[in-house]
């Protein structure tokens, strides 16, 4: 009987402590959003992150956090340290938040939704970078023209432009661009894949901007504008071709006699005179 109660004081006493810590979990409340805290220090060291203060400073870079533990990842970053390592793959990182997004990508899960289409990422900082192709921000610029971009890696992939930097080479064809996905686009044309399908027609091509361009067709747009007369094309490639008319260039030279054209069709149509092919017959 005596272990009995010694043993209900025990339970009593630890349900006394369960609700008292219930009562101070995460009593330290942000009055600027929705974080809370059950320790105060934590909500101190919070509130900097709306303050824009940043005492933690790197003694290697530029880096500064609010966080002590953020800089104390980022050290390691400078040391080559990577002990937060994937269980499934090779990645590993110096930082655990990284780790922890990495992991997403494994399970699928893609908890960072954007609230005005159908985008969602596994990474916070893709879905903050995407809004800002809905607020029209392009905070990426070039120094060299006036090309911007919200992507980062947009902005360095045209950068390689002005360099004249193609690393992304073709291995079957002497294709070679500053783009990876460029090229990836191009080793469908080796492929015969034609994935980019139109809904309205039976036109199929290996490029989304064909299709895109196709597409104007139906629509009946003609946005690429001749600034020297009233031409309209819905193809950019039609209209570079009609400025051709205005310079006098005739880039599609026969390799048999002094013919020249504008027009790589024409050009086609005086090959046949050499070959003696003569498709159109009298019925």
């Amino acid at each position: 009987m005596e272990q009995n109660h010694d043993h209900d004081k025990s339970l009593e006493k630890k349900l006394i402590a369960r609700v008292a810590n219930e009562q101070r979990e995460k009593s330290n409340k942000c009055s600027l959003c929705d974080y809370a805290s059950s320790h105060a220090g934590n909500l101190m060291r919070h509130l900097k992150t709306h303050s824009g203060e940043k005492s933690n400073k790197c003694n290697q870079c530029d880096y500064a956090s609010s966080y002590p533990s953020s800089l104390k990842a980022h050290l390691k970053i400078h040391n080559g340290e990577k002990s937060n390592k994937c269980n499934q793959c090779d990645y590993a990182s110096s930082d655990a938040s990284n780790l922890r997004t990495h992991m997403k990508t494994h399970s699928g899960e893609k908890s960072n939704k954007c609230n005005l289409c159908d985008y969602a990422s596994s990474r916070a900082g893709n879905l903050r970078t995407h809004l800002k192709t809905h607020s029209g921000e392009k905070s990426n610029k070039c120094n060299q023209c006036e090309y911007a971009t919200a992507y980062a890696s947009h902005l360095k992939t045209h950068l390689k432009r002005h360099n004249g930097e193609k690393s992304n080479k073709c291995n079957l064809c002497d294709y070679s661009s500053s783009r990876a996905d460029h090229l990836k686009t191009h080793m469908k044309t080796h492929s015969g894949e034609k994935s980019n399908k139109c809904n309205q027609c039976n036109y199929a091509c290996s490029d989304p901007s064909a299709l895109r361009s196709h597409l104007k067709r139906h629509s009946g747009e003609k946005s690429n504008k001749c600034s020297l007369c009233d031409y309209a094309s819905s193809q950019a490639g039609n209209l570079r071709t009609h400025m051709k008319k205005h310079t006098g260039e005739k880039s599609n030279k026969c390799n048999q006699c002094d013919y020249a054209s504008s027009q790589a069709g024409n050009l086609r149509t005086h090959l046949k005179a050499h070959s003696g092919e003569r498709p159109n017959k009298c019925i």
